[in-house]
């Protein structure tokens, strides 16, 4: 173990796994971090201070909360018969959900899923991914996917791009297909 690397003059923690013959380095900042983080939760356990109704957007990672987010806009707009508009925060929700669930399940990183899309459209490289990974897990998934996607993105191409409105069998439409991709990645991959 080491605390102090004189050649970078950072702290940190060094594990060397002779197993492996791999060598972890851990800044000590944010192994105290957590450590602190760890018994913060503990004791707000123990005291009955937690509440485990809390909303998780805060700390979640951004695009699966701006997923939610959209989902809340889009009902928010039906309610007002705002249809038009609703339909891109739906087809946005299921967009930003597939590329959350493509980073942090898929190992496809945000990253990645940007220098991957260069030249092509960003959406369709995502959709295109996502569905091939849902057809590993099952030919099912990928058709349930893929059905609803394009449900949404011709709703989306209508709303946004052509000089027609959205009626409201359509804006509810296109919130169920959002919802259907948003449930089946969630059952497969967040749910584990």
């Amino acid at each position: 173990m080491n605390f102090y690397n004189p050649a970078t003059g950072k702290r940190s923690l060094t594990f060397w796994n002779h197993r492996f013959n791999v060598k972890y380095t851990v800044k000590i900042e944010s192994f105290l971090l957590l450590n602190n983080l760890c018994c913060i939760f503990v004791l707000q356990i123990l005291f009955g201070l937690f509440d485990f109704n809390f909303r998780l957007s805060p700390i979640m990672p951004n695009l699966k909360a701006k997923s939610e987010e959209n989902i809340h806009a889009a009902n928010l707009l039906i309610d007002k018969s705002l249809f038009t508009a609703s339909v891109h925060c739906s087809y946005y929700a299921a967009f930003q959900m597939s590329k959350y669930v493509l980073a942090n399940f898929c190992d496809v990183g945000y990253k990645e899923q940007d220098n991957n899309s260069k030249g092509q459209g960003s959406h369709q490289y995502v959709s295109t991914v996502m569905s091939n990974n849902l057809e590993k897990k099952n030919r099912f998934y990928m058709i349930d996917y893929n059905r609803h996607y394009k449900t949404i993105k011709y709703l989306r191409n209508k709303a946004d791009y052509s000089t027609d409105f959205i009626d409201k069998e359509e804006a509810k439409e296109a919130l169920e297909s959002s919802n259907g991709i948003i449930r089946l990645l969630i059952s497969k991959y967040c749910e584990l």
